[in-house]
């Protein structure tokens, strides 16, 4: 069997010996069109013949640069939702969430009836969610005050019916790109920093520090009982046990909150022995009677105030008559944005207070 086998192995070696000597002699274009899948291979062997030969400059581009001399930027983690205190009317709203991938501003049902911020316009919007259902909103609410800080923003609400568990939610409205665009806000994602600017007043916000603390405080209260009674017992343990009883108001038949000594028990006795002092002055009791009287709200009883001097930039204007109601606005507005928002203040006078 062996025998056989190096035979075999003889005879191929014979026919591979035969197979080298063999020239073939044919025009290159004839031997592409034979082999078509040498073809690619054919051409880069005929076109890239060049190498790199001595002190040569070989230039990379930006990413295999950085690749070379490990210059890439560390990966971040997500750094959470952006967002910031408002004040609605008297509601105080401690999240609302910004997205700048909202195009309109959304503020649930059971928000908007509890603020009365007036009538719903019709909308034939619908929002379609992240998981592709479809959201219909109540209405649209126009003009809404937003208060943040020092600023306030005219905002357009879609009203929409998220139940009362979602509207329990810690970022109860959203505040999309036109919220964003009126406030010109710019975020540092990588900072974790926000502002917000109108007519040169400019609010600041850091995420990173309103996470530090938790939604919810719970409190813990200690009632120390130690140092009081040992004070108390110091002052009782006097030299002079009459000017303790003087000083101290002590009584008989009151049980006080630590044992008397002996001495001072009589000095007490003797002074209780004493017969009573008549005043020198009588006292005489004046009753007062008290009133009912409910203060009105400023829009139907409007206090009279003393203006203070503004600096050139702002100004006051009134939204009452006879000169009530004063408010502060910019002294840079044009007649007609001041008319308007003079207008715009006047239908809200209840949601401002």
């Amino acid at each position: 069997m062996t025998l056989e086998k190096t035979k075999k192995v003889e005879k191929e070696k014979e026919l591979l010996d035969v197979f080298r000597k063999v020239e073939i002699n044919i025009p290159l274009l004839d031997a592409i069109k034979q082999i078509p899948k040498y073809v690619k291979f054919l051409k880069d062997l005929c076109t890239h013949k060049r190498k790199l030969r001595g002190d040569e400059l070989v230039a990379v581009g930006e990413n295999v640069s950085a690749i070379l001399q490990r210059k890439l930027s560390p990966k971040c983690g997500d750094p959470g939702i952006f967002t910031i205190p408002c004040k609605i009317g008297g509601a105080s709203i401690r999240k609302a969430m910004l997205d700048l991938g909202a195009s309109i501003n959304v503020m649930p049902k059971i928000i908007y009836t509890s603020l009365n911020l007036g009538p719903l316009k019709g909308t034939g919007i619908i929002i379609q969610l992240a998981d592709r259902t479809n959201a219909y909103p109540e209405g649209l609410v126009e003009d809404v005050l937003v208060q943040v800080n020092e600023l306030v923003f005219p905002i357009d609400f879609y009203i929409l019916d998220m139940g009362d568990e979602r509207a329990l939610n810690p970022s109860p409205i959203l505040l999309g790109r036109p919220f964003l665009s009126t406030a010109r806000m710019k975020i540092d994602v990588n900072e974790g920093t926000l502002s917000m600017e109108f007519d040169g007043e400019i609010v600041n916000f850091n995420i990173f520090d309103a996470m530090k603390y938790p939604d919810e405080t719970n409190f813990v209260y200690a009632l120390s009982v130690v140092e009081p009674l040992v004070q108390e017992i110091f002052e009782l343990d006097g030299v002079d046990a009459l000017a303790v009883a003087l000083a101290k108001h002590l009584e008989l038949g009151v049980t006080p909150d630590v044992e008397l000594s002996d001495e001072l028990y009589r000095a007490v006795g003797a002074l209780h022995s004493l017969p009573p002092i008549s005043p020198r002055y009588e006292l005489t009791s004046i009753f007062v009677p008290e009133t009912q009287a409910k203060l009105l709200p400023s829009i139907v009883q409007a206090p009279e105030l003393e203006l203070k001097p503004l600096p050139k930039h702002l100004k006051y204007v009134f939204l009452g008559d006879n000169k009530t109601l004063p408010i502060i606005i910019s002294a840079h507005l044009s007649p007609g944005q001041e008319d308007r928002l003079i207008r715009l203040l006047r239908n809200h006078k209840e949601a401002i207070g």
